[in-house]
């Protein structure tokens, strides 16, 4: 049997042979069979003096810095074509709040959020991307909120409620960021599917309890926030960070049991005491005898098996070690030991 090319291992244009660039051991290529695990050719080698800084700006543009350009075209597919290679990222933002992908509240600082890659603990929380009903699109388009255009630096983020009382809410959030990411590149679309399983699986384990699901919230966005900030690294290991923060999203990660645990003794510990009862005015409360405290338990210095090797005499008593190693036990004399079970013969 003739043995198999590599061609034949990862077939396809997208997934062919590893590149013999000296980048490709940097970005951790090899080895992995999976095609999202391979960067997509057109961001390979972005970085940000790939973006020029332009030497004239016209008032009311916005111009984000090299960073969150570089991090806005390692995930979106637009940015790497030739149709969006010439558009600003102004007009590529607003031409995304158009589209029928984004069922949310989109002004533009969300917007500019967005194309940033700045979700998660680094900006918007996922709790904003929870698409809205028809008749909440209709009341926003009825009023005045979608005027406003300030994609400046002094935009802010508009105010969100943290609260989620259940995980259908937080599963209806992690939606609204999938039905987004269907303008992104395979590997971050497989970011979103792990914070998904993430939120299933807790769902599957516990009942709705209200800390539980705040705490899974938290690590939500803080999974985002971390996997998305590799993106805007310019730096030639940034793919190999990026998957790694991919592979911890898990619920089984060190950090999320650590989090259980924590959860679990945070809620241990918060019964509040038993309120005294109330008493008459001018009478003393009485004196409670405290219960005496018993004797402390002593450790045994040394193992059992170790000391059921020593000999004892007639008298059931062990010999002073101290004493036969040629020095003194404490409050002893020469013939008779300090402790009642040793003896110095």
């Amino acid at each position: 049997m003739l043995p198999r090319s590599p061609a034949a291992v990862l077939p396809g244009p997208a997934v062919a042979a590893r590149p013999s660039t000296p980048d490709a051991d940097l970005l951790g290529l090899g080895g992995m069979p999976i095609p999202w695990t391979l960067p997509p050719a057109a961001v390979c080698h972005l970085r940000c003096s790939s973006f020029e800084v332009p030497r004239a700006k016209v008032k009311g543009e916005c111009y984000p810095p090299q960073a969150h350009q570089l991090a806005a075209h390692r995930p979106f597919r637009n940015l790497g074509s030739d149709e969006g290679r010439w558009g600003s990222p102004m007009s590529f933002a607003l031409h995304v709040g158009e589209l029928d992908c984004v069922r949310f509240d989109a002004p533009p600082a969300v917007l500019m959020a967005l194309y940033g890659g700045r979700l998660g603990s680094r900006g918007l929380t996922v709790m904003h991307l929870r698409p809205q009903s028809e008749m909440e699109q209709l009341q926003r388009g009825s009023s005045n909120a979608n005027f406003g255009a300030d994609f400046g630096a002094s935009a802010t983020l508009p105010a969100t409620d943290v609260r989620c009382p259940t995980y259908e809410d937080l599963l209806a959030a992690v939606g609204g960021l999938i039905s987004f990411g269907a303008l992104w590149y395979d590997h971050a679309r497989h970011l979103l599917s792990r914070l998904k399983r993430f939120v299933l699986a807790n769902m599957e384990r516990d009942s709705n309890t209200p800390e539980r699901v705040m705490l899974t919230l938290m690590y939500v966005n803080q999974f985002l926030g971390r996997a998305l900030a590799h993106l805007l690294v310019d730096s030639p290991h940034w793919w190999r960070e990026f998957c790694d923060a991919v592979r911890a999203v898990d619920y089984h990660s060190p950090d999320w049991q650590a989090a259980l645990n924590g959860l679990a003794l945070r809620m241990a510990t918060s019964t509040a005491p038993s309120q005294p009862t109330s008493r008459p005015s001018g009478q003393q409360p009485r004196q409670q005898a405290q219960p005496r405290r018993g004797p402390a338990t002593r450790i045994p210095i040394m193992p059992e098996h170790l000391r059921s090797q020593i000999p004892r005499d007639r008298d059931d008593r062990e010999p002073c070690l101290r004493f036969l190693a040629g020095g003194m036990c404490y409050g002893g004399t020469a013939d008779r030991c300090a402790h009642h079970q040793r003896t110095h013969r």
